[in-house]
């Protein structure tokens, strides 16, 4: 029996030439629709397979994203969830790409500066853990939490 020869693997780069905002990229995640998205330290990169999509904070912009230094990403229905380097929850809309950030600075007794990790347990409580006060902090969002914003979304 002869052993097979491996096929090479031939790995594709992509980097900021290709459109990519920035090269350090904290999280990456692929939402249900097969777009990629990227976390940067320059916002939140969307990619469709061709091309690069780049989205960063505006201060003029109420539905721009907090800041552009995003940390995780998370998927619920329609909308992204983003931590970011800062206080804030983000909710993205992936259709209309309007974002909804959320403070937390006034949700949680201390101070952070920013979102590390995020995740959603089997029962829909979203955790998050904090870089400055080894914290972790649970939320639950309310009932039809999700449809005040698909309200505000429609095309």
């Amino acid at each position: 029996m002869q052993a097979q020869t491996p096929t090479p693997i031939l790995p594709e780069t992509l980097n900021i030439e290709d459109g990519l905002s920035q090269g350090f990229i904290p999280v990456i995640h692929q939402d249900r629709e097969g777009f990629l998205w990227f976390g940067t330290k320059n916002g939140l990169n969307r990619y469709d397979g061709r091309e690069f999509k780049v989205f960063t904070h505006d201060p003029d912009n109420p539905y721009s994203i907090s800041n552009d230094w995003k940390q995780t990403i998370d998927e619920q229905g329609e909308f992204l969830i983003i931590g970011a380097h800062d206080q804030f929850l983000n909710l993205f809309h992936k259709k209309t790409q309007q974002c909804y950030p959320i403070s937390l600075r006034d949700k949680v007794a201390s101070a952070f500066s920013r979102v590390e990790v995020l995740f959603e347990d089997t029962l829909g409580n979203y955790w998050l853990n904090t870089r400055d006060q080894n914290q972790v902090i649970r939320l639950s969002f309310p009932d039809r939490f999700w449809e005040r914003f698909l309200k505000d979304t429609t095309l």
